[in-house]
């Protein structure tokens, strides 16, 4: 397997790839847009605070990691590392993107933390394990409410 920053060819196939994960994730009920998604993909590429890796096994792309380097709202010049989604469809490719992800974040002037959430609601815990493998640690949590859902037409009334 092999991992390397991904260029302006592999942008349709990281959105497939995203469109097929999310179809099996708490976000199911939403509607992918390869469009969307391979523009945000086409902006990352060029964008000098944003890395988006690619995993790649026999010549096709088998997972995918978006960073953005965020400055914290509280501070001058100080960062965190912010997911945007990883996607791996293949055991070996979600570490080797954290740990290529990592190496790059270690570059970024004022970089402070990197933070990944797992907010898909798939294989959370497995998921925890490989970046806790990784290095990161478990700091916090993610709720969330569809607003659009029957919880949220229950507590609104």
């Amino acid at each position: 397997m092999r991992v390397r920053k991904a260029t302006f060819h592999d942008v349709e196939a990281i959105a497939e790839l995203g469109k097929r994960l999310i179809a099996s994730s708490d976000f199911a009920h939403t509607t992918p847009s390869t469009r969307a998604m391979m523009q945000r993909f086409m902006l990352a590429i060029h964008n000098v605070r944003e890395w988006l890796g690619v995993a790649e096994h026999e010549g096709k792309i088998v997972g995918a990691l978006l960073l953005t380097a965020q400055r914290y709202y509280w501070t001058e010049g100080e960062y965190c590392i912010m997911d945007d989604g990883i996607y791996a469809e293949r055991a070996g490719a979600g570490a080797a993107l954290v740990r290529s992800g990592l190496k790059w974040a270690a570059t970024v002037p004022g970089v402070r933390d990197v933070l990944i959430a797992i907010n898909s609601g798939m294989d959370v815990e497995r998921t925890v394990r490989l970046l806790e493998h990784c290095g990161l640690r478990r700091r916090g949590v993610c709720v969330s409410l569809r607003v659009d859902g029957a919880e949220a037409k229950r507590w609104a009334a």
